[in-house]
């Protein structure tokens, strides 16, 4: 029996939702008998801890075993994103306030790096290391990322 991933996605993200967290990203398997699902899932206004990730992962193994056929031995892995994984929505942007990233336009047309000084409703402002701070428009980021120390 076929899975179908599509309709189980949504309904997946519209009870991580009930359950007041932040979707992020999803991927799984193709196989049909012995699927392993990976979710990465945040949290808007506080850290995401063990006890969360724990406490989801409890929901959602339930919610699940009603949702797949019974011949269906699944694994479900849930995590943070990571600070390697890039953020696209001005609420993860409040998060990294205070910490070095890079933004990337759409299209890539521009990198810029620098501390991430404020996230406000018209764009994100970073003060880059070699000039003055700068705000660029939501419409206009592609993507941020924390740059790590090396």
């Amino acid at each position: 029996m076929a899975i179908d991933w599509e309709r189980l996605t949504e309904e997946m993200k519209a009870e991580v939702a009930r359950l007041e967290f932040e979707w992020i990203d999803f991927h799984h398997t193709a196989s049909t008998k012995h699927p392993n699902l990976k979710l990465f899932i945040d949290r808007r206004n506080a850290p995401l801890t063990i006890d969360d990730a724990t406490f989801l992962t409890r929901i959602l193994v339930n919610w699940l075993q009603t949702k797949l056929p019974e011949t269906v031995d699944f694994r479900l892995d849930i995590s943070s994103p990571g600070l390697d994984r890039p953020f696209h929505q001005p609420w993860q942007f409040t998060k990294h306030i205070g910490a070095t990233v890079q933004i990337t336009t759409r299209n890539e047309q521009r990198i810029t790096i620098g501390i991430l000084t404020a996230s406000e409703e018209v764009g994100a402002t970073i003060e880059p290391v070699d000039g003055e701070p700068v705000t660029i428009p939501w419409e206009n980021i592609g993507e941020g990322k924390v740059v790590l120390a090396e």
